[in-house]
């Protein structure tokens, strides 16, 4: 409880001091993935301690080896990149999403050919790169993401932003090809695929976010 507290205290005020609290908090509880997370979150607020860059993806990449130096569960290993992708992004540094999403798409993690090529399409288009951006939605249907799509469903998230810029062709070509990845939705995609011919918007609901 004190090395918590004073890890808490110690988040803001002293960066290094709080990366060493977490350290020791990891190895008392190496299977707790509360640490590594906490970590992540250290370095994306106030920089790595004793690492002086101005580069954010040289930064992103020093965080993401030491985080990983603490997280010991294998798949929270293999799918490590991607979730600091994720946070990456969401602060809105694409420049350290897009370096840790090309490492997640480059891992053995089920998810990442989908969900890595859908994050660096989302970050080609914030760069304006339409064409980048269409390639990696097709690229997130790609046969070997079913055994992540099937499982957990096709995200429509690029799919809609594409849809915004126009690309109704490019977003058809993706929902034929989520078809055989995600059997038990071919009925609404087909229904989405008639809606895009027919100059109607689909709805993808939860799908989208």
């Amino acid at each position: 409880g004190v090395l918590k507290n004073a890890e808490k205290f110690f988040f803001g005020k002293d960066p290094l001091e709080a990366e060493q609290i977490i350290h020791r908090l990891a190895e008392s509880e190496p299977s707790n993935p509360e640490w590594p997370k906490e970590l992540a979150s250290l370095y994306r607020m106030v920089g790595v301690p004793g690492f002086e860059t101005n580069n954010s993806a040289e930064r992103a990449l020093e965080a993401y080896k030491r985080v990983l130096s603490v997280t010991r569960d294998p798949a929270a290993r293999e799918g490590l990149a991607g979730e600091m992708a994720d946070a990456e992004f969401k602060s809105g540094d694409f420049d350290a999403a897009s370096e840790l999403a090309q490492i997640h798409l480059k891992s053995s993690d089920r998810s990442a050919v989908h969900r890595a090529n859908i994050l660096l399409g989302r970050i080609s288009l914030r760069w304006g790169d339409l064409i980048g951006a269409k390639q990696f939605l097709l690229d997130s249907s790609k046969p070997e993401a079913a055994a992540y799509v099937r499982l957990f469903s096709p995200s429509m998230v690029l799919a809609k932003e594409l849809l915004a810029k126009g690309e109704q062709e490019t977003v058809i070509q993706y929902l034929t090809n989520c078809q055989s990845l995600w059997p038990r939705g071919e009925e609404i995609l087909s229904l989405w695929i008639e809606d895009l011919r027919h100059g109607r918007t689909p709805d993808f609901g939860n799908l989208a976010k």
